[in-house]
């Protein structure tokens, strides 16, 4: 029947109407909690990714979202590469975001805030969440050091 706004007919499923009211609540609530500790924690990441010398941080300090880190690695390592070297070690970061993934183009988010080409295809992207904490940092950038060190010996 036409009824339904021309969309199918039959009875609304109130159970995941309810679940799903229920779970943007629960979000909603986490969010409103742990907002602070996550922009708390990005900080310390980015203080952390600045002492290394061959990235360029690109994620602004102010007005970015709380759960995204990008960097541009130096010149000469291969994003992809590094991204599977830290896969090695256990520790999963993309070159661009979920969406774009299957598209082999630089970020259209870098080149929009205007870093270039060169730039926006050498870099990658860490998603932190609410369950992310302090004590990851150092180790993964240990990794992301020893990971640079590694590929950078190969490539010369």
């Amino acid at each position: 029947g036409g009824q339904e706004r021309q969309l199918r007919s039959g009875t609304e499923n109130v159970a995941a109407i309810v679940a799903m009211a229920k779970a943007l609540r629960l979000a909603l609530e986490r969010y409103e909690r742990d907002i602070g500790r996550l922009q708390a924690l990005k900080d310390e990441w980015l203080e952390a990714l600045l002492a290394i010398p061959d990235i360029e941080i690109n994620t602004p300090r102010d007005g970015a979202a709380p759960h995204i880190i990008n960097f541009s690695l130096k010149r000469g390592v291969k994003p992809e590469v590094f991204v599977h070297e830290l896969e090695k070690r256990g520790i999963y970061v993309s070159t661009t975001s979920a969406c774009s993934s299957k598209k082999k183009a630089p970020s259209k988010t870098l080149l929009a805030m205007g870093l270039g080409e060169d730039r926006a295809e050498r870099g990658i992207r860490i998603s932190l969440s609410f369950d992310n904490s302090r004590e990851e940092i150092a180790p993964v950038v240990a990794a992301i050091k020893q990971a640079i060190k590694t590929l950078s010996e190969v490539t010369e």
